[in-house]
């Protein structure tokens, strides 16, 4: 089966390559005012910290990897698939670093698998070894500090009331 070129000349998919290649202060400026923009958008820089502050992974559906919800104390309930999971869950990264490049820094989320590639182990391999730590980041994680990388992310969705700095979700 044919499948026609995105772009027609190297120079269309060159030109469309730098429009989404942002950097940090660029992507702050992005969300104000904030929009609803589904771009991916590349952008290169070092992640000076990782949140101890919050959980580090959590439980989510096998399937999907959306957070899987306490139905009865037994089983979990999955809101995407509309039914329960119980057998079907896992542990997923949801990690809050703080990312900076030579133009400002910002906060990046990683979330289930986009996050698994940088760790380069699954948030359920790496919590079977800490059970019971969420709280307590093992020094996988905090082997990220200091580690240049280039991140496909997402601007964060515009919510009414919202405070505070805004958060890129990482989705490659």
């Amino acid at each position: 089966q044919y499948y026609p070129p995105r772009f027609a000349t190297p120079n269309e998919a060159a030109a469309f390559e730098a429009e989404c290649t942002k950097t940090v202060a660029q992507l702050l400026a992005l969300c104000f005012p904030p929009a609803a923009d589904s771009t991916r958008y590349h952008c290169s820089g070092r992640i000076v910290s990782v949140d101890s502050s919050m959980q580090w992974y959590y439980l989510g559906c096998a399937l999907c990897s959306k957070a899987a919800i306490d139905y009865d104390g037994v089983d979990k309930w999955c809101d995407d698939h509309r039914r329960l999971v119980p057998q079907q869950t896992q542990n997923f990264y949801k990690l809050r670093v703080t990312v900076d490049d030579n133009t400002g820094s910002a906060a990046f989320v990683l979330l289930g698998r986009a996050a698994d590639l940088l760790v380069g182990l699954t948030a359920n391999d790496l919590s079977t070894r800490f059970p019971y730590q969420r709280n307590v980041l093992p020094q996988e994680l905090l082997a990220l500090e200091g580690r240049d990388f280039t991140f496909d992310v997402q601007l964060p969705k515009p919510e009414y009331g919202s405070r505070g700095p805004p958060e890129f979700t990482v989705l490659a």
